[in-house]
């Protein structure tokens, strides 16, 4: 991309804080900002009241470390600052209706599994854990594992879920001129 993608800004207001806003409305009992320490989004103007879990120095395990430090006794909802448009309360939904709360739930959409749209439930932990510390990072295919285990459900996403996330500064344009393939 070029540039810190959480900075960009979307409507007014920074990728990052557009996603914490939108965490927020969902009234989570604790609320966790995964980044380097590095990008000092911690001194910016206040957060709502979150938590910052930083990459350990010298750390290069991407999102899955994150995660696996994250994730504890309760579900944990990852939401990935790049999705402009997606909508975490529709996964939410998604989730509660499964009924079983350890197991985590992630969309497939046309790109394949959304690990970084996704709800991990506690039965995970140790599958993320050894993947971990295997050096074992992609999670797609962690992912697929673990629905493969039962430990995760696999649903096909909505067409309206909003998951075209922004990589490129030609992705960037798209979305914001109404999506992937620009205005209607």
């Amino acid at each position: 991309m070029g540039t810190d993608k959480a900075r960009l800004v979307w409507q007014g207001q920074p990728l990052w804080r557009l996603q914490l806003a939108k965490l927020v409305a969902l009234g989570p009992a604790r609320l966790i900002v995964a980044c380097r320490e590095a990008q000092g989004l911690h001194t910016e103007a206040p957060a709502p009241a979150c938590e910052w879990c930083f990459d350990p120095p010298g750390s290069d395990d991407g999102p899955l470390g994150a995660i696996a430090r994250s994730l504890g006794d309760f579900p944990l909802l990852v939401l990935a600052v790049d999705l402009p448009r997606f909508a975490p309360a529709a996964l939410l939904a998604d989730w509660r209706a499964q009924a079983v709360p350890a197991r985590g739930l992630c969309w497939r959409s046309t790109q394949g599994l959304e690990p970084l749209a996704a709800i991990y439930g506690p039965s995970l932990r140790p599958l993320l854990q050894q993947a971990l510390a295997e050096r074992r990072l992609g999670l797609q295919k962690l992912l697929g594992d673990c629905a493969a285990q039962g430990a995760l459900v696999v649903r096909p996403a909505p067409a309206e879920a909003g998951l075209d996330n922004v990589n490129t500064p030609e992705e960037w344009v798209r979305q914001q001129k109404g999506g992937p393939e620009g205005p209607p």
